[in-house]
């Protein structure tokens, strides 16, 4: 028992060690977006991105892209709703040099009185701070585009402005540590 308490304790200290350079968030901010209907090709660009890590460091600057196709337009009753899969992702810092990068695994998105939100999930594939992300694989969350009039499908283009945040899912072996330690922490009560 001591011995795995002890390697429970081991465990701790490298994961709080690794979150000091964990990144946390990135975020884009008033990212240009246009979806052109003829290739259902939703693009966004983003000159301000910001790079938030567990340590409460922050870097900011650089530019964020995304590309993805629409694979399923399931609008009804006037409300736009809509699938996105494939395509990709990029973070680049100011002298272009990719920081992240990845595949879009999926984003579905939902129009309410002209905004269009939704969230995506993504594999990352490249980029110097992957390391830093702490994982392989990771969320779009709270990415909300703010439209110039309401939208009732995806029939026709559109252009945006919208924010996105991008997030890391933790990888199983982080989640099966905690929830050792969670068990042994109860079993010691």
């Amino acid at each position: 028992m001591k011995k795995l308490l002890t390697m429970c304790v081991i465990a701790a200290m490298v994961s709080t060690a690794h979150a000091a350079t964990t990144i946390q968030s990135i975020t884009a901010a008033n990212a240009w977006t246009t979806f052109d209907s003829s290739t259902d090709v939703l693009t966004m660009t983003g000159s301000v991105g910001i790079v938030s890590y567990a340590s409460g460091n922050t870097y900011t600057g650089g530019t964020f892209t995304l590309t993805t196709t629409l694979t399923s337009d399931t609008s009804s009753g006037g409300t736009a709703i809509g699938t996105f899969t494939g395509g990709t992702f990029t973070y680049t810092d100011s002298a272009s040099n990719v920081l992240l990068s990845g595949t879009i695994t999926s984003l579905n998105l939902t129009e309410l009185y002209g905004i269009l939100a939704g969230q995506a999930s993504f594999a990352v594939t490249s980029g110097s701070l992957w390391t830093d992300f702490g994982s392989s694989a990771g969320s779009l969350i709270d990415v909300s585009f703010y439209l110039s009039s309401s939208l009732s499908d995806f029939s026709s283009s559109f252009t945006a402005l919208s924010n996105v945040t991008v997030v890391p899912v933790p990888e199983p072996t982080t989640v099966a540590l905690l929830s050792l330690g969670t068990l042994l922490f109860r079993k010691k009560k």
